[in-house]
C-alpha cells in the first residue's frame, strides 16, 4: 500500500510541475507558483523545478523568495553557474553591485554555456566600465603566521630555525583579445614572505606572463607562457621561463578529468645555487568530483629534471631528481560560508647515483584549511601544513610545521 501510494504521489507531484510549466509559458506566473509549491510538497526535489520557481518569483518580483529558490539550485553543481547568474541578477534589483559583481565572476568563470560566458561578461563589462583595458580580474591574498622550520634553503636543506612572518600575494590579467574563456590575456603576479627575525631566509618572486583560453569541443584549454625572476636572502637567486599547458573536461554531470603539463627552465643568478639551473618537466593527471555539500581530487604527477652537479668538500651528485607524486584533496562545505579542505601528499624522489653518494627522498606532506566566504569575493583563510622529508642523506631529513591566517579578494 505504501509502495502504491509513494508512486500516485509521485505522479500526482509530476502532473502538478507540468500544469506549472504550461502556466508559465502562458505568463501566469502566480498559478504557475502555486502548481510548482504543490509539487513541491507532494516531495519532488529537482533542479528544474527550483529554478523555475526562482523564475516565477522573478517574474514577480518577489526577489527575496526567488533568491531562496536559486540558491537552492547551487546545490546542483552541474546547474551552478546559470544559478549564480540569475542570482546576480537579483543584487542588482536589490542594488547590490559588489554582490551582483561576485555572482557574476563566478558564471564567467565555471559556466560551459558559452551564451552565459557572454551574458556575464557583457554584464560585467557594463558594471564595471567599458572599453577594452576594463576587461580585468585582480587578486589578493594576505597572511600571517608561524614556522617551526623556516630555513629551508632552494635544494630543501633544513637547518631547523623557527619565526613568525607574514606573506603577501597579488596578481592581475586583462583580456587583450577575445574573452575570458576564449581570448587572449596577459597577467603579472607577485609573492613575498618576510621573517620577523631572519632576514636571510626571506623570499620573492615575479612573473609576467600571456595566456591563451580555448574551447576545443568538450575541452577547456589554456596555454600560459611566463618570465619570472626570485630572490631568496635579498640576494638574486635564478630567472626562469615557465610554460602550462591545461585541459579539462566533463566526465559526467559532477566530474571532471584534469591533464596538465609544465616545463620550466631555470637560469642561475647567483653562484651558490649554479647547480639548480637547468629545466624541469612536470606531467599530471587529475580527477575532480564535487556534490552539493563536498568534492575529491585524487591526482598523479611525474617530474623530470636535468639541473646542475652539487659539488661539496665531502660530496658530489648530479641534481636530477626523477619524481613521483601520489595525492588527494578532501572538501566538505558545511554552508554556504564555511568550507574544510584536507590534503595529502606522498612523493618519492630519485636522485641520479655517483661515485661518492646515492640519494633517495620520500615527502609526506599534510595540510588542513579552513575558509570562510564573507561574500563570494572575500574570504578569511586559514591553514596548517605539515612537511615530513625522509633522505639516505641525513643533511635532507627534516620536518617542518607551518600555521597561517589571512584574507583574499577577487577583484
Amino acid at each position: 500500500v505504501l509502495v502504491l501510494y509513494s508512486a500516485v504521489a509521485l505522479a500526482s507531484a509530476k502532473d502538478d510541475y507540468n500544469r506549472g510549466v504550461e502556466f508559465f509559458k502562458k505568463g501566469d506566473y502566480r498559478s504557475a507558483i502555486a502548481s510548482f509549491r504543490s509539487a513541491e510538497k507532494q516531495g519532488m526535489e529537482s533542479a528544474a523545478l527550483y529554478y523555475n520557481l526562482g523564475s516565477a518569483y522573478y517574474k514577480l518580483e518577489n526577489y527575496q523568495a526567488s533568491k531562496k529558490y536559486f540558491t537552492r539550485v547551487t546545490y546542483y553543481p552541474d546547474q551552478r553557474a546559470l544559478a549564480e547568474f540569475n542570482l546576480g541578477m537579483i543584487a542588482l534589483k536589490q542594488n547590490n553591485e559588489e554582490r551582483a559583481l561576485g555572482h557574476f565572476k563566478y558564471a564567467q568563470a565555471n559556466s560551459s554555456d558559452e551564451k552565459i560566458v557572454d551574458a556575464a561578461t557583457r554584464t560585467i563589462t557594463g558594471l564595471t566600465g567599458t572599453g577594452k583595458g576594463k576587461r580585468w580580474g585582480a587578486y589578493v591574498q594576505a597572511n600571517v603566521g608561524y614556522d617551526d622550520n623556516i630555513s629551508v634553503t632552494p635544494d630543501n636543506l633544513a637547518l631547523g630555525v623557527d619565526d613568525t612572518f607574514w606573506d603577501l600575494y597579488a596578481s592581475a590579467d586583462v583580456v587583450l583579445q577575445g574573452q575570458r574563456k576564449n581570448g587572449w590575456l596577459a597577467d603579472v603576479a607577485y609573492f613575498r614572505i618576510d621573517y620577523t627575525d631572519s632576514d636571510s631566509f626571506d623570499q620573492d618572486f615575479y612573473t609576467l606572463g600571456i595566456r591563451k583560453e580555448h574551447r576545443f569541443s568538450s575541452w577547456d584549454t589554456t596555454a600560459h607562457l611566463k618570465y619570472g625572476n626570485s630572490s631568496f636572502g635579498g640576494e638574486d637567486l635564478q630567472s626562469f621561463y615557465k610554460l602550462r599547458l591545461l585541459g579539462s573536461r566533463p566526465v559526467s554531470a559532477n566530474a571532471k578529468l584534469i591533464l596538465q603539463y609544465r616545463y620550466d627552465d631555470f637560469t642561475s643568478e647567483n653562484t651558490l645555487y649554479d647547480y639548480l639551473e637547468g629545466w624541469r618537466q612536470r606531467a599530471q593527471i587529475r580527477y575532480f568530483r564535487s556534490t552539493v555539500r563536498n568534492s575529491q581530487q585524487l591526482y598523479y604527477e611525474g617530474e623530470l629534471n636535468k639541473r646542475g652537479e652539487l659539488v661539496t668538500s665531502t660530496v658530489s651528485y648530479e641534481y636530477s631528481p626523477t619524481r613521483h607524486t601520489l595525492g588527494g584533496k578532501y572538501t566538505h562545505k558545511f554552508s554556504g560560508k564555511w568550507y574544510l579542505t584536507g590534503d595529502l601528499a606522498y612523493r618519492v624522489s630519485d636522485f641520479p647515483a655517483s661515485a661518492t653518494l646515492d640519494r633517495d627522498d620520500t615527502r609526506w606532506t599534510l595540510a588542513a584549511y579552513l575558509d570562510y566566504f564573507i561574500d563570494p569575493t572575500l574570504q578569511v583563510k586559514s591553514n596548517i601544513k605539515y612537511i615530513e622529508n625522509d633522505s639516505t642523506l641525513d643533511i635532507y631529513t627534516y620536518d617542518k610545521t607551518m600555521i597561517s591566517i589571512g584574507l583574499s579578494k577577487l577583484f
